[in-house]
């Protein structure tokens, strides 16, 4: 796969292509039985996007790559958000999926969550960590870095975060 275009903060780098093993995007689709319009910002190679279509939800994606950057995204206002995002860019990204969703589910190293003063206040502000599913290490799930993955869940409102293991 090509490098990704820059997106809209001009800060996308070649790393932020790691994409979601099509079993997870399934594991992570059954676990949370998402309902409604369902957005994808980042399909990449289209795992859960895929994942999405078989469980029968609606959905809309975006890929920088394909010319349709999530910065620029002006569609219908989905239900929930679903997708791995960019790392080198997560809290433009984070704050981008709050703007646009109330429900919003990212596949992310939990220490993202937890990597600034302004990120944790961005997230309070809008309502709270609803989960953190850890779904187990980065290499032995095929990710391409050893840190521990979760699909953690922020939702607009009081939250009290739970926390579980992807089954």
């Amino acid at each position: 796969m090509a490098p990704p275009r820059k997106n809209s903060s001009g800060l996308a780098t070649p790393n932020d292509s790691v994409m979601t093993p099509a079993p997870i995007a399934e594991r992570l689709v059954r676990y949370f039985k998402p309902s409604g319009l369902v957005l994808e910002p980042c399909r990449g190679t289209g795992h859960i996007h895929d994942a999405l279509l078989a469980a029968g939800c609606e959905t809309e994606w975006c890929e920088v790559t394909q010319g349709r950057d999530f910065f620029d995204y002006a569609g219908p206002r989905p239900d929930l958000i679903l997708t791995n995002p960019p790392y080198s860019i997560f809290p433009a990204f984070l704050a981008r999926c709050l703007a646009v969703c109330d429900d919003v589910i990212v596949v992310i190293p939990p220490a993202k969550l937890y990597a600034s003063l302004n990120i944790m206040a961005q997230i309070r502000r809008f309502g709270g960590i609803a989960e953190i599913c850890l779904i187990g290490g980065g290499g032995k799930l095929g990710f391409p870095f050893g840190f521990p993955v979760a699909a953690c869940r922020i939702r607009r409102g009081p939250q009290a975060t739970r926390h579980t293991v992807l089954p």
